[in-house]
């Protein structure tokens, strides 16, 4: 559709009124979203669909244009979600009481912790999968000292 002097002028006046009601607009936004979840989950996700392309171009061009606003961002939604998971278990070492934060790490009760981070790709995605699965109990704090520990006696490497 090419533009008109008339479509101008409605995209300007547009522009114009919603700069001047954006307030009121975006809050009744939110509260259809809110209200309409599943719509809005699936218009988004079709519109992803339909625009991958040119969605992954824009997301690109801003991380290479905000590299260490990006990292930054990644690093603290990290710190986040891992102190959540030493949160909920305890933020203890479970073999000698460690409570450094630094120091502390997941375990795999069950040693199959290789395979889970190379299931999900990365530390990251294994916490958020750990509190995806409602943080279940096959999983405990250990500082790094006990986890190379347990992983010598038990698996003899």
């Amino acid at each position: 559709m090419e533009d008109t002097p008339e479509s101008a002028r409605m995209k300007e006046y547009k522009a114009q009124y919603y700069q001047k009601n954006k307030t009121r607009l975006d809050a009744r936004n939110r509260q259809w979203a809110l209200e309409h979840r599943e719509k809005f989950i699936e218009y988004h996700r079709r519109y992803y669909e339909e625009h991958k392309d040119e969605q992954r171009a824009r997301s690109l061009a801003w991380y290479h244009q905000n590299t260490e606003r990006a990292k930054a961002r990644l690093r603290a939604n990290h710190a986040a979600v891992r102190q959540q998971i030493l949160d909920h278990y305890g933020a203890v070492c479970k073999m000698c009481g460690e409570t450094d934060p630094v120091v502390l790490a997941i375990d795999h009760v069950e040693g199959r912790g290789t395979a889970h981070r190379r299931g999900v790709g990365s530390p990251s995605r294994v916490y958020r999968n750990i509190i995806k699965e409602g943080f279940p109990s096959d999983y405990q704090i250990l500082c790094h000292n006990c986890n190379w520990r347990k992983k010598i006696v038990e698996h003899g490497h």
